[in-house]
């Protein structure tokens, strides 16, 4: 029996450590393997990506926008209209009339005034002293500069001669015959319209060959 023994004793012992060393080396081998694939788990992560070749996107070109042009608005001509204090210029002719009377040349005149009205179906006009003391002064100042100036500047500055006024008109004329001074009017339409306006009181002197038309409505 001891004999047995001692023949199956190495052998038990030769078998345990064979086993062992199986166990020892398959354990190795799995852990090198385990240790291959972290290793290669970790160079995959630590490799850098390959770059890829990209074709460069072609930069938009900027849109065009069409501004249009400011069309050009012609300036409207003025148009010239005959107002109440529309100038006429007449080329001196005929006889000279300073030989008659100051008072002969406004009776006439009045006369050829009335006489226009009463043709249109208006009511005559008469003079007064505020609308005579203007026609003089107006008369003088158109000897110098004929304009309308001294008339209009009045209006602007409040300063026409009248106590108070609804409408006021003008007419001024040139002519050596002032036989001529009434037709010269009635031929011009503003002048016309003047003679035609709601103004009773109305005078006309002279200074030389000029005259002067004021009248007023208070």
């Amino acid at each position: 029996m001891r004999k047995v023994l001692l023949f199956f004793l190495p052998v038990a012992v030769l078998t345990v450590l064979a086993g062992s060393f199986y166990l020892l080396s398959d354990t190795s081998e799995k852990q090198s393997v385990l240790a291959i694939s972290r290793a290669s788990a970790a160079n995959r992560q630590k490799r850098v990506p390959r770059r890829l070749r990209l074709t460069p996107t072609p930069t938009p070109s900027p849109t065009k926008i069409l501004i249009p042009t400011p069309t050009k608005i012609p300036t409207p001509t003025p148009v010239k209209t005959e107002t109440s204090q529309q100038t006429t210029f007449v080329t001196p002719t005929g006889v000279p009339s300073q030989s008659v009377s100051t008072d002969s040349v406004k009776d006439y005149i009045m006369q050829k005034i009335n006489e226009y009205r009463l043709s249109q179906g208006l009511s005559g006009v008469k003079t007064d002293s505020y609308s005579c003391d203007f026609a003089k002064l107006r008369a003088e100042e158109i000897a110098q500069n004929f304009n309308h100036d001294g008339f209009s500047n009045r209006i602007n500055a409040k300063s026409l001669p009248y106590p108070s006024y609804h409408e006021v008109t003008e007419n001024i004329a040139m002519t050596p015959d002032y036989k001529d001074v009434v037709s010269m009017w009635i031929n011009s339409s503003g002048h016309a319209e003047n003679m035609r306006r709601d103004t009773p009181l109305v005078c006309v002197e002279r200074n030389g060959n000029y005259y002067a038309y004021e009248g007023w409505r208070p």
